[in-house]
């Protein structure tokens, strides 16, 4: 007998737009825009808050396979994120990549951190699936506080 998958089962998935997700060329845009779409909780296009990740952890959770040179993997990634601000997911006025220098007298680049804004379209869109997973999941204040006397 085949299980359900686990998220299904918990109600624990968060709808995104497939359509636009798989209109993204790059690997690295499709898995970017699939972390946005299911770790950015607060999305709001006024709190002027970004979504933040580093180069480090792009890297180790993406699955890509890391160049030699540290330049390189952030020029990839800003490829990727270059393709998200031109289908309209990401800010490209306000999205920026802060590279981390290794000491005082050195310009040798050790890592970056990559600072996501969403535009106001994937923001709408967020807070729409957020509430839709709410609806789903059957969270309120008294239903979530009896589900964990209950268990």
């Amino acid at each position: 007998m085949q299980q359900s998958p686990k998220s299904i089962v918990e109600k624990s998935f968060k709808q995104f737009n497939y359509d636009k997700h798989m209109s993204l060329q790059e690997f690295l845009s499709r898995w970017l825009h699939k972390r946005l779409s299911h770790n950015f909780n607060w999305a709001n296009h006024r709190l002027n808050k970004p979504y933040h990740l580093s180069l480090n952890t792009i890297i180790q959770n993406s699955g890509i396979k890391a160049y030699p040179s540290i330049h390189n993997n952030i020029r990839r990634i800003e490829n990727a994120i270059n393709e998200l601000v031109n289908k309209n997911i990401l800010d490209g006025e306000r999205t920026e990549t802060v590279r981390k220098r290794g000491g005082i007298r050195t310009k040798r680049t050790v890592d970056a951190v990559f600072n996501l804004f969403p535009t106001e379209e994937f923001s709408k869109a967020q807070m729409i699936a957020n509430k839709k997973q709410k609806e789903i999941k059957g969270i309120d204040g008294i239903q979530q506080l009896q589900d964990s006397l209950n268990p």
